[in-house]
């Protein structure tokens, strides 16, 4: 482990001595905005709170657009992370917005969870590509959710939901594609806080941090997610952690980099 963490760091820099400047700074620009645009009018904040918070941004990341050179060699693995997340999402949303409206027909389904997976999981396969249609995806999922859930109705001798309520589940599953919808915006919250979360706790740490309300559906699935994304982030810090601490100290501590700068001038 020592020994890949010192050859991965050697070899960075080798490409930090031979790469201009202007061109190996996607590091520092996102270093610089998960601080924030206008640093100096807040309050001093942790360097870990600020390093975490570029590590968050990566499961949000656009893949068009070039990831941060300390992160090249894993590009792949966070991109399938930020995908199989999307996915999760998803089926949390899916889920949140079930029991909310037909709680009371599922509450003695055991297993209706994991139906709602194996519902879910194969129409939103694909769903990273630019052909994909997610709300052609959403009104399937609907559609099979209302079966489901009639079919449970029926054989246990009660009366299946209306029309009318299977056409509000529908449409508010549909929904969920919309921008800025709240169901959605609930879930990413919630799935962000449980990423924070787990890159607070020390690297040796097994635990996971407690799950939150409404995404115990994907529980299994989060932490899994989680651990392999933990993981990544855990080793990315042990190699470049040297480079990240510099940029750190220069956005964190402006003064006292110049003053460092303006000694080490004065020493030559």
């Amino acid at each position: 482990w020592h020994n890949l963490v010192d050859y991965e760091r050697t070899k960075f820099q080798e490409i930090l001595e031979e790469t201009p400047k202007d061109e190996l700074s996607s590091v520092s620009d996102e270093s610089s905005s998960s601080l924030g645009a206008d640093s100096s009018s807040k309050p001093i904040v942790s360097p870990t709170l600020v390093l975490n918070n570029g590590y968050l941004k990566l499961l949000q990341w656009d893949y068009c657009k070039t990831i941060p050179e300390t992160l090249i060699t894993d590009e792949v693995r966070l991109q399938e992370l930020r995908e199989k997340l999307n996915q999760l999402k998803i089926i949390a949303c899916v889920s949140l917005i079930t029991n909310n409206m037909v709680g009371t027909a599922i509450v003695d389904v055991p297993d209706f969870a994991d139906q709602l997976k194996r519902i879910s999981l194969p129409l939103l396969e694909g769903m990273n590509k630019k052909s994909f249609d997610l709300k052609e995806a959403l009104n399937a999922i609907g559609v099979q959710i209302c079966s489901t859930v009639n079919k449970s109705l029926s054989e246990r001798g009660l009366p299946t939901i209306s029309e009318e309520m299977q056409s509000n589940l529908m449409g508010q599953i549909a929904h969920i594609v919309e921008k800025n919808n709240p169901v959605c915006s609930l879930i990413d919250k919630r799935i962000q806080l449980f990423m924070r979360s787990l890159l607070a706790l020390p690297s040796f740490q097994k635990c996971m941090p407690t799950m939150p309300g409404g995404l115990s559906v994907i529980q299994t699935e989060m932490e899994l997610l989680g651990s392999q994304y933990a993981s990544i982030v855990n080793f990315n810090k042990k190699v470049y952690g040297p480079f990240y601490a510099n940029i750190l100290r220069k956005l964190l501590f402006p003064e006292a980099a110049v003053e460092k700068t303006e000694a080490e001038t004065s020493s030559n």
